[in-house]
């Protein structure tokens, strides 16, 4: 008598198959090129928001040189919380003439430019110097007066891969310098007194 159970069985072990170490290597492949080119993606899209956030910060400088050099109230740069990491904005002091005893405050112009930094994993300030030293613009906006000596302004921010970019405006400049390291080589131009140096009659 046919034994039915056991052909069906033999003949189903028959047809099963594992997959062959080339198929395996061939998947391998296509799972490793799909997962570099999602990575690629996801990097260049970061990239392009730093360098976009760099740009912002630079703009951001030109207005506020130009801003201190005609603007009758005292400005200053201020980082606010918002957003994944926060804002850099520029601020004025609000100077209210008819209450004498109401003190001044920094107010938003909404005319005024602000750079909105996406989270720290893409843009993170790392910090804000003026004339070298750290300034805490969270806690202390960096104030300038009106038709005053302005302080070099150093802001420095680390890329996706870790890189610090330095944005440098120099104090007697309207542009500022973008550089990727620590310091941007700020300008070097400094007003001199041509009577004390004795250059007063030099042919320029």
């Amino acid at each position: 008598m046919l034994d039915v159970a056991r052909t069906f069985s033999g003949h189903d072990r028959g047809n099963r198959r594992g997959f062959t170490l080339l198929e395996i290597l061939i998947a391998s492949l296509l799972v490793a090129l799909l997962a570099s080119l999602t990575i690629t993606r996801v990097l260049g899209t970061s990239t392009r928001v730093f360098d976009h956030t760099v740009e912002g910060v630079s703009d951001l400088l030109i207005v506020f040189a130009q801003r201190n050099q005609f603007s009758r109230n005292p400005i200053a740069l201020r980082w606010d919380a918002g957003g994944e990491q926060g804002i850099l904005r520029i601020v004025s002091l609000d100077r209210n003439e008819d209450l004498d005893d109401v003190l001044p405050v920094w107010k938003i112009e909404p005319n005024l430019p602000y750079v909105v930094f996406p989270e720290t994993q893409v843009a993170r300030l790392v910090s804000v110097t003026a004339d070298g030293e750290v300034a805490d613009i969270a806690e202390y906006p960096l104030p300038i007066g009106a038709n005053m000596p302005r302080p070099s302004i150093e802001i420095r921010l680390e890329d996706p891969n870790g890189q610090i970019h330095t944005v440098s405006l120099a104090a007697h400049e309207l542009a500022p310098t973008i550089a990727e390291g620590g310091s941007a080589g700020m300008s070097t131009r400094l007003p001199v007194d041509l009577n004390e140096t004795g250059q007063r009659w030099e042919e320029w």
